[in-house]
């Protein structure tokens, strides 16, 4: 099931309905499968948090604006993509991009 959630995750139709349709699983044992991640949605927002990071750590989006890769990893708005980020990684998304064009 992960693993169906990570081929897809830049897929704006990623959802527990599109899971289910790829799976053939009911939407409460989807549901179920992923409690212990604290539920699909967040689950799949981890998901995209760490692929930004990693993005981030890269060096390669120095030049990216933040507004873009918040919008490429579905998020509403560059404000809430910084709240997300700052909350699971304690530092927001331009500090890392700064910490890796200063090395």
């Amino acid at each position: 099931m992960k693993r169906l959630v990570e081929r897809h995750l830049d897929s704006p139709e990623l959802s527990a309905d599109f899971i289910c349709a790829r799976s053939g699983w009911s939407r409460a044992t989807v549901y179920r499968l992923f409690e212990t991640e604290g539920g699909l949605a967040r689950y799949i927002r981890q998901r995209h948090l760490l692929r930004a990071l990693r993005e981030l750590l890269s060096g390669q989006e120095r030049h990216r604006r933040i507004v873009d890769l918040a919008v490429a990893h579905q998020f509403a708005s560059e404000a809430t993509f910084n709240r997300a980020f700052r909350r699971a990684f304690g530092i927001p998304p331009g500090a890392v991009r700064d910490l890796v064009a200063s090395l």
